[in-house]
């Protein structure tokens, strides 16, 4: 049995190299369509999307590595000055990953207005996303 229990504990690791990956074949795939390329300008309906899709699974692939690096220190060692500062970053991680992913989600409505702006789409200012992004990487540079 001791092998299917480390079998069960590695879940959580593997689930965020998975979600590497996928952000990382979303890349190459954005790249296939005119990403990055100098003196072209791709298609945003079509960049656009697969654009949003990665932000997001970036952010919950980095969070889940944060949140599985937790979960291993957790195992090692069961004294409460150990403990109870490791469940507040893994809790902290978990509110910061639905955070993140709701404002990068909804940071325009409709959400299409990210990438193809009509008259009626309504973002968060530049300066509240800058707010934002202090105040996420602040709470990440705070961890040990």
């Amino acid at each position: 049995m001791p092998e299917f229990n480390l079998l069960v504990k590695q879940t959580d690791s593997q689930n965020s190299q998975l979600l590497a990956s996928v952000y990382f074949i979303i890349t190459a795939h954005l790249y296939r369509h005119g990403r990055g390329v100098d003196d072209y300008t791709p298609d945003r309906r079509i960049v656009g999307p697969w654009f949003l899709v990665s932000t997001v699974v970036w952010l919950w692939a980095l969070n889940l590595i944060r949140i599985s690096m937790g979960l291993m220190l957790l195992r090692l060692k069961e004294d409460r000055g150990w403990v109870w500062p490791l469940r507040a970053l893994v809790i902290l991680q978990v509110c910061l990953i639905m955070v993140a992913g709701t404002v990068q989600t909804l940071r325009c409505q409709p959400v299409s207005g990210s990438w193809d702006p009509t008259p009626g789409t309504e973002c968060i200012s530049h300066t509240g996303m800058m707010v934002y992004g202090y105040v996420y990487n602040g709470k990440q540079s705070q961890e040990p």
